[in-house]
């Protein structure tokens, strides 16, 4: 920003002009990294309620009788959320 103030003050660019800008700039910024904190967090809230819902793995007489481990359930639940904040993050 400092490089660009002399090649606008010289274009005619008023201080007080200058000064809007950046606020301009300030608060765009602040407001991207404030709703990327708040998808965050909706995610989270999601991801908690969306695990409350899930049903016991280890009753065979379900998923045609497999009974899956607690690994395959992590590995699911990491390649679940990264979907998720990726497609958070495409939205911004």
């Amino acid at each position: 920003m400092l490089f660009m103030m002399r090649p606008l003050f010289n274009k005619g660019v008023k201080p007080a002009q200058f000064a809007n800008m950046l606020l301009e700039l300030h608060t765009a910024e602040y407001d991207r990294l404030r709703l990327l904190h708040e998808y965050k967090i909706k995610s989270i809230r999601d991801g908690a309620q969306a695990n409350a819902k899930i049903e016991p793995l280890s009753d065979p007489n379900r998923n045609r009788g497999v009974v899956f481990s607690s690994q395959y359930a992590q590995q699911t639940r990491i390649i679940i959320s990264t979907v998720a904040l990726l497609n958070q993050l495409r939205c911004i």
